[in-house]
């Protein structure tokens, strides 16, 4: 939801950036928390993925000519750290029966 206000503020391409590390994070917290490991096959795709998407997406795609804010630089990073940690955590309370999360 904070992209989507961020979206007239900042560049395009930098918030399509920013959502294409959300593969990256989450395997840096899953491998921290959940001790997955990625194989370097897999590292080396998210590496070529981001490579590519870094490229493609370029800093000029928004008509907005404003420079990037520190704030709003923070805000799309607290996104995709949040979304990583939202999978992360749904994937940690999968053996869990949903009637254990809705007690107070």
């Amino acid at each position: 939801m904070s992209l989507t206000y961020l979206s007239a503020l900042i560049p395009l391409g930098f918030i399509q950036l920013t959502q294409n590390l959300i593969p990256i994070v989450t395997a840096g917290i899953s491998y921290m928390f959940l001790k997955e490991r990625v194989s370097s096959i897999e590292s080396l795709m998210l590496l070529i993925c981001f490579v590519i998407v870094s490229i493609t997406a370029g800093f000029k795609t928004s008509s907005n000519d404003n420079p990037i804010g520190v704030i709003y630089v923070l805000m799309c990073l607290l996104s995709v750290v949040a979304f990583s940690a939202i999978n992360i955590i749904g994937r940690m309370l999968k053996g869990i029966h949903f009637s254990c999360l809705c007690t107070c």
